[in-house]
């Protein structure tokens, strides 16, 4: 595994695995669903010299056979990220967050660093200055190329849209009320009951 300590001193692009088997993942993101597949385009589209730090989901630990982490290996410059490091130094440190589809997409960019998505992400019509979606993996290293090169931040895109998610999100029990998982609990919940 990469350690913390040695991540300023690697040149990356970082990759966390998506949770398996999941929404994002099922309905989404279907044409990506082998992340072994994926990870192979992207670690043969970034730039000569750079590694592709491949990083699990911390909720899949222990959940995939090693074989799996085996294939990962076996692609040249695929390197794992130990699975315990939080997404922030990973991301921090990266040239380039590329990622099916998720939630570190998002923490990409707000720490203003550039992302490839793959599947659908609530936050994919940002400037193409500062995200790609990606849906013809034969343009990959082209459009990492690009963006890498000629990145810009544009922070009232960012303030728009999270202004417009605030704007019209309600609050709701996700996971009893939304999924019916009894004896869940949200964050507006006494969890002592």
């Amino acid at each position: 595994y990469i350690s913390e300590d040695e991540l300023g001193s690697l040149e990356y692009v970082f990759f966390p695995l998506n949770l398996e088997p999941e929404i994002s993942m099922l309905v989404h993101s279907k044409p990506y669903m082998n992340q072994i597949d994926v990870v192979r385009n992207v670690s043969s589209s970034i730039p000569v010299g750079m590694k592709l730090l491949v990083k699990e989901h911390p909720v899949a630990v222990g959940k995939r056979p090693l074989s799996y982490y085996r294939k990962l290996l076996d692609i040249p410059n695929v390197r794992l990220a130990d699975p315990r490091l939080p997404a922030g130094p990973l991301v921090d440190n990266s040239r380039l967050v590329a990622t099916i589809q998720g939630s570190v997409g998002w923490e990409a960019i707000l720490r203003k660093k550039p992302v490839v998505i793959f599947g659908q992400a609530t936050y994919d019509f940002l400037p193409s200055s500062m995200l790609r979606r990606v849906g013809d993996l034969e343009h990959l290293g082209d459009e990492i190329a690009d963006l890498m090169q000629n990145y810009e931040y544009h922070e009232e895109a960012v303030t728009a849209f999270v202004a417009a998610a605030m704007s019209q999100s309600v609050p709701v029990d996700y996971y009893t009320t939304l999924l019916g998982r009894q004896g869940r609990y949200g964050a507006g919940e006494d969890m002592h009951h």
